[in-house]
Order: C-alpha cells, then sequence, then structure tokens
C-alpha cells in the first residue's frame, strides 16, 4: 500500500512552502505472528527545510493473554510529520519528537497467572546528530488479589548517555552552556519506584494510593556524589453513587529535593469534580482546585494569594 499525508493550509505554507509525507507500507500477518514496514518521505518548505526520511518495523506475536512486540525506527533530522503519532523516544528535536533518532523497543503484556498482569518495556535510541545512547525502561506488576483489591509496583529507569554514569550530570535542566552559549543536553539518569493500592469495596465506588520516590541526577554542586531525592503522594477517590452522577476527589502531595526546601516545589494540591448528566443530554460539571505552596523558596514567599483557588464550571449539551 501506499499513504500520503498533505496539509495545503499548515502553516509552513504561509512561510514559503506546503508540508506533507509520501510513502509504501507493507503488512503480513498469519496466526500469533504480524509483521509491518512503513517508509515516508516528509516535505516541507517552512524556512527551507525540505523534509526528510523515515522507516518503523514492526513485529507483534500474541498467544493466550500474552503479547510481545518489537519495533526499530529511523527517521532523518530533517524529516517532519506532527501528524505521523510515530513510535519515538520522550525527546524533542525542534519541537518534533519522531525527528533525529535511531531506536529500538521490545514491550510485553501479559496475564502471567490467573490474577497477575506484567508490563514491561525497554527502548534503546540515539540522536542522529549525537552520539549518545539512551535508554527508557519500565516494568510494571499488578495483582488482583481479590476482586475489591488490587496493589502494584511501578519501576522505572531512564539514561541520557549509557556512556557515562556520573552524578555530576544533569537530568531535567541543563546547568552548563557551550562557547555559543547554547545549554549542554542532559546526560544523567533517573529512577522511580511507586508502589500503588486500588480499594474497591464495590463497583460504583473505588480509591486508589500511589507512593512514588524518585532518584535524579541534578548537576547541582551538592549532588555531585549522589542522586537527588523527590518524592509524591496521591489519594484518589472515585464514586458513582447512580448512573448519572460521577464523583472524584484527588490529593497530591509533591516534594522535590526532601533534603533542602529552599530549593524545589513542595506543594499539596485537591480538587473535587462533580458532574452530573440529564436524560435531555445536558450534562453539568463543576470543579473547585486549591494548591498550597509549602516551601521556603524565595519566590514563594512572594506568592500572593498562597494557598490559590481555581474554579471551573462546564455546560455541555449534545444533540
Amino acid at each position: 500500500g501506499a499513504s500520503v499525508v498533505y496539509c495545503p493550509f499548515c502553516p509552513s505554507r504561509r512561510l514559503g512552502g506546503r508540508s506533507g509525507a509520501v510513502g509504501p507500507h507493507a503488512a503480513w500477518g498469519q496466526d500469533w505472528l504480524d509483521i509491518g514496514v512503513e517508509v515516508a518521505q516528509s516535505f516541507d518548505g517552512q524556512l527551507g527545510g525540505g523534509g526528510g526520511l523515515g522507516a518503523i518495523a514492526r513485529g507483534t506475536a500474541t498467544w493466550k493473554q500474552n503479547e510481545i512486540e518489537l519495533v526499530g525506527r529511523r527517521y532523518d533530522e530533517d524529516f517532519a510529520n506532527p501528524y505521523a503519532r510515530a513510535v519515538s523516544a520522550p525527546d524533542e528535536f525542534d519541537g518534533n519528537r519522531a525527528r533525529d533518532e535511531a531506536g529500538g523497543r521490545v514491550r510485553y503484556t501479559g496475564l502471567v497467572a490467573e490474577r497477575w498482569r506484567l508490563r514491561a518495556s525497554s527502548d534503546l535510541w540515539t540522536e542522529l546528530s549525537e552520539s549518545e545512547l539512551k535508554s527508557l525502561s519500565s516494568v510494571r506488576n499488578d495483582v488482583d488479589v481479590t476482586d475489591e483489591l488490587r496493589p502494584g509496583l511501578w519501576i522505572a529507569y531512564q539514561n541520557k548517555n549509557l556512556g557515562t554514569f556520573e552524578r555530576t550530570e544533569c537530568f531535567e535542566v541543563s546547568v552548563e552552556f557551550d562557547e555559543r552559549g547554547e545549554p549542554i543536553p542532559c546526560g544523567g539518569e533517573k529512577i522511580e519506584v511507586a508502589p500503588r493500592l486500588r480499594v474497591a469495596p464495590s463497583k460504583r465506588f473505588s480509591v486508589q494510593l500511589q507512593y512514588e520516590h524518585q532518584w535524579i541526577d541534578d548537576g547541582a554542586a551538592e549532588f555531585d556524589d549522589k542522586f537527588r531525592k523527590d518524592r509524591s503522594t496521591f489519594v484518589l477517590a472515585s464514586a458513582n453513587p447512580v448512573d448519572p452522577l460521577r464523583i472524584r476527589a484527588r490529593l497530591r502531595y509533591v516534594e522535590e529535593d526532601i533534603e533542602n526546601k529552599d530549593r524545589l516545589e513542595q506543594s499539596l494540591w485537591y480538587y473535587l469534580d462533580v458532574a452530573y448528566r440529564f436524560d435531555s443530554g445536558l450534562k453539568l460539571r463543576g470543579r473547585y482546585d486549591v494548591l498550597h505552596v509549602l516551601d521556603d523558596r524565595a519566590s514563594t514567599a512572594d506568592r500572593d494569594p498562597n494557598p490559590e483557588h481555581w474554579g471551573r464550571i462546564e455546560v455541555e449539551q449534545r444533540f
């Protein structure tokens, strides 16, 4: 087969050209195996970009309630198709994720035992304009101990440069600049561990609790030989007393850099969300949020008001 994506009215036309993508695709499947390949050439006249080549190959194996997926991809530095929704890493090049990248991902989803569901993923990639190899891996376990009780555990590891494991690297915000004054991309690590618990005493009411702890390369001088530690906790309660009425309440506490209260955010945020749908198709929804910023930063002392209060009302009519 072949696909064409053409956008004559995209903003790039106003800057001197049209944009889109064209290319062939092929797929084959039999019993438990499916394979697909797609290649596309993008064209983009915006600021003389020209466009580039993108390619992706995918293989999926399924059996019983299990699935394994293998994906390989390569996107040129000039490939630009914001409508592709292609498999790509969580980074961007000139505002586009599926660009300047080559890599591969393996993902598994399945029912390991009768009540134990496992999801695991591992992704390796590199930016074609750089030489660093990056990775993102995660594992999520959910066990239905009973119909009402579901504990789980989520673990993730991300490294923006597998060639170095030094704590002096940053992960989120660059603290070093090159001779032109441009920020040097971060190459640090982040580890996340999040146990969670869902309790549903009935089909109309449930409560979820989660605690998350993070170890992050910060790049600041005080973290030259150790990770920065962050943590967060949230509670979510959902109720559906009668079919037209839905009530949700959520509370989240965030503490970034738990050893220093004068550097990053520490906050408490909670809201109540109530929605009701009438037989006529009319839906009314109201939400009320409160945000408390609790840290000792100078900017926090200047906040007014603190806490912040937010209200929202939505009216929707379906015909």
